[in-house]
């Protein structure tokens, strides 16, 4: 982990409850710890329990909207941080790629 991170994550999980500790580890909650730099821009970040490692990170989400993940500074693992409706998208792209081969067959 880098120092920058360490920092940041001491400093956010001190203002943090025992309860909400307690969400983040057992229910897979991430939670808002404000505003971080990376690559000279102001990104949302996270505190949140990587259960590979079993600790606390601290990351900003990474990748497409359809596909955010954080990764633990201490481990390096990907947790999943996709909205809820990213793999219903994805289902609905499918069917109607499905439906539409069925109506190009259909007319063939």
């Amino acid at each position: 982990m880098d120092w920058q991170n360490g920092a940041a994550l001491n400093q956010n999980l001190g203002k943090l409850s025992d309860e909400e500790k307690f969400f983040i580890k057992n229910h897979g909650h991430k939670i808002s710890a404000g505003m971080a730099k990376r690559e000279d821009k102001d990104l949302p970040a996270y505190i949140f329990w990587c259960p590979d490692c079993e600790n606390f990170s601290y990351d900003c989400p990474r990748g497409s909207l359809e596909e955010q993940h954080l990764i633990c500074h201490r481990c390096g693992e990907k947790i999943d941080f996709s909205p809820w409706w990213a793999g219903l998208k994805r289902e609905l792209k499918s069917l109607l790629a499905w439906l539409r081969g069925l109506e190009n067959h259909a007319e063939g």
